[in-house]
């Protein structure tokens, strides 16, 4: 036997508690994980199919610092999970580059339109935009975020979508920024009129 197959039994169950409810095993779990590096990071990537939502959840979140570019067909599988935490962490996962050793070399920014304009959950769809904000500035990411502000409901995924656009979409940034200073500006012209006798 291998010293990775002798490691096997332990790194399955500190893969299972992953999906804790204590956060103190979840953490000693990740560092102990963290600390046996390949044999854990294929150990976690199948925990991406677990049956039980909290584990491939946790798995996900686990692989946004530790996902290398074998890890990404498993990701993008996870981002289709019907469990919406599964989903929003495996997007958190593969849109986030600033976390891990190096960057996956992938190109996330269609997934993330695609759940920002069509998961029906709004933290998915919160965690979606919030990558694409994160994302180096592309013209693809112009229209679907207009889209997002468009018809979204939710106050907070229009605010993160407003704050991609600006990124993504410099004339955005400069028509918002004339806004405000127009706003100001008749704002302390109004306050010097009330004070006026």
């Amino acid at each position: 036997m291998t010293p990775i197959e002798d490691e096997r039994p332990r790194l399955s169950h500190q893969r299972e508690l992953l999906g804790a409810s204590d956060w103190r095993a979840r953490l000693a779990a990740e560092r102990a994980l963290d600390q046996a590096r390949q044999a854990a990071r294929d150990l976690v990537v199948e925990g991406l199919t677990h049956p039980s939502a909290a584990v491939p959840r946790q798995c996900a979140a686990f692989m946004d610092h530790h996902a290398d570019d074998r890890c990404v067909p498993q990701l993008y599988e996870a981002v289709n999970d019907p469990v919406p935490s599964v989903r929003r962490e495996a997007l958190h996962a593969l849109g986030c580059q600033q976390c891990k050793p190096a960057p996956l070399a992938v190109d996330a920014l269609p997934v993330l339109i695609d759940h920002a304009l069509g998961d029906p959950s709004k933290r998915v769809r919160l965690s979606a935009v919030a990558g694409i904000g994160r994302h180096p500035r592309d013209p693809r990411a112009v229209a679907p975020l207009q889209t997002v502000l468009g018809q979204e409901t939710d106050r907070l995924v229009r605010k993160h979508a407003h704050r991609a656009l600006r990124h993504h979409e410099p004339a955005y940034r400069s028509a918002t920024d004339a806004a405000a200073r127009a706003r100001a500006t008749e704002a302390r012209r109004t306050d010097t009129t009330d004070t006026e006798p």
